[in-house]
């Protein structure tokens, strides 16, 4: 389900709660509320003057209220209160005075804002009962990391998108998965808002997220989104890149026309079985061409244990490449340890295009995606350009010739700031082409 977009919310009806703060409440038979110096008011919220049991009401998942009282000569109040029902009533004590002013905000599963309302009243010790009207809050994406941009005033040429992740009419896509696009230049990230590009559900929502961006050799723009909530599921998800104040490219220049590709979800995948593939594909889902190795395939041994993953940008494990260029390995939730603060995991990439296309526009590239409740991570971990002739060897593959291979090497991710449970996504593409075929090899995923 996509805890984003609006669904009809109903909440049952929480109990009245009492919740003094920074006024004291123990010890029995203490003063009125006047000699205490604090009023007891009566909170009762609607939303968009509505009750909250209207049928008619059209919200975002509450799972919170949080409150926050603040006003002259006072200490600050805050505190979180559970939905449960369909009528919201909460009881403080807030210290006598003037604007005292109280603030509630409807938190979902994610903490984010998706109503709010606030009323300031004036407190003499007598009890009083409020209303606050609680109005939907305009959600938008927001701006991740992208790489240093430097204009080019002698570039005329129009902004094209090479490829996108996942292809264009692509089925059984996991719902969370990252959307990439390959544009044939270098992007101004001032450009990107939810008006420049925008990703919609089949009813027409729209998806908001975490944009955010990297280069390639070439210095050509890889643009990622990820979005906030989990896509609804057996869906089809459809993003627009406009011409009309759209993406600007370095020199200025926009796409010679709107863009718009689609794609089709399926039923998220359930919490992997294990990170080393030991117990097979359980809480992983591969899109396109992929799946759980034996070890060893031809020259290729697993970096440990007896099982390895591989994707690849052709159809070399009984399957076949989205568009014939892309294939998605995507895990379930992953709780991250207590105390870890990053991932690493185990890569050998393997390419056809080893050595006479490196330095061309024919890029293959290898990404991984990791997401969590608190924000996501994009990047590029290798392509044929990044590896080049010197550090790429010969290698015998099944289905694949005069490959060569970067043989097992290391990556490591700052995992941080991410929260728990995780989401991690590999992609391997074949760019600018899809004659020659290469296979990313995963193994030993873990956390320090």
């Amino acid at each position: 389900m996509n805890k984003i977009r609006e669904t009809t919310a109903y909440f049952a009806i929480i109990s009245l709660l009492f919740i003094v703060l920074g006024c004291g409440g123990g010890g029995g038979g203490g003063g009125s509320s006047a000699e205490l110096k604090v009023s007891q008011v009566n909170v009762s919220v609607d939303f968009q003057g509505k009750s909250a049991s209207n049928i008619q009401l059209k919200a975002s998942s509450i799972i919170n209220i949080r409150y926050a009282v603040s006003g002259p000569g006072m200490q600050a109040m805050s505190g979180i209160v559970p939905v449960m029902g369909s009528e919201v009533k909460i009881s403080l004590q807030i210290p006598n005075g003037d604007q005292r002013c109280i603030l509630i905000e409807g938190l979902d599963n994610l903490d984010i804002v998706t109503w709010k309302g606030e009323s300031c009243v004036n407190l003499d010790g007598n009890p009083k009962d409020i209303t606050i009207t609680l109005v939907k809050v305009e959600q938008t994406s927001t701006i991740g990391n992208f790489p240093p941009f430097t204009p080019d005033s002698n570039d005329t040429e129009a902004l094209a998108v090479i490829q996108t992740i996942p292809p264009h009419n692509s089925t059984g896509i996991d719902p969370n998965v990252t959307i990439s696009v390959f544009f044939n230049d270098e992007i101004d990230p001032s450009t990107i808002n939810d008006h420049s590009i925008q990703v919609k559900d089949s009813k027409g929502d729209q998806q908001f997220g975490t944009f955010s961006g990297s280069l390639s050799t070439a210095g050509n723009s890889i643009l990622n989104f990820k979005p906030f909530a989990i896509l609804s599921e057996g869906d089809t998800i459809t993003v627009t890149m406009f011409k009309t104040n759209g993406i600007k490219d370095d020199g200025g220049n926009t796409l010679s026309s709107d863009v718009v590709f689609s794609f089709g979800t399926k039923q998220q995948s359930v919490p992997p079985a294990d990170l080393g593939f030991e117990q097979g594909s359980t809480g992983w889902n591969f899109s396109g061409d992929g799946m759980i190795l034996s070890s060893p395939k031809d020259d290729i041994s697993a970096y440990e244990g007896n099982y390895m993953a591989a994707i690849s940008t052709g159809g070399n494990f009984g399957g076949q490449a989205l568009e014939s260029t892309t294939s998605i390995l995507t895990s379930g939730p992953v709780q991250v340890p207590a105390g870890k603060q990053s991932m690493s995991f185990n890569y050998d990439f393997i390419s056809e295009e080893f050595d006479e296309y490196v330095g061309s526009i024919y890029d293959d590239v290898f990404k991984v995606s990791v997401s969590g409740p608190l924000g996501s991570f994009s990047e590029v971990v290798v392509s044929v350009n990044i590896i080049g002739r010197e550090n790429s060897y010969p290698v015998n593959f099944a289905g694949l010739g005069g490959a060569d291979h970067t043989g097992w090497l290391t990556k490591t991710i700052d995992i941080s700031t991410l929260g728990s449970p995780i989401i991690i996504s590999f992609e391997v593409s074949d760019v600018g082409d899809d004659e020659f075929t290469s296979v990313a090899v995963i193994d030993n995923i873990n956390f320090q």
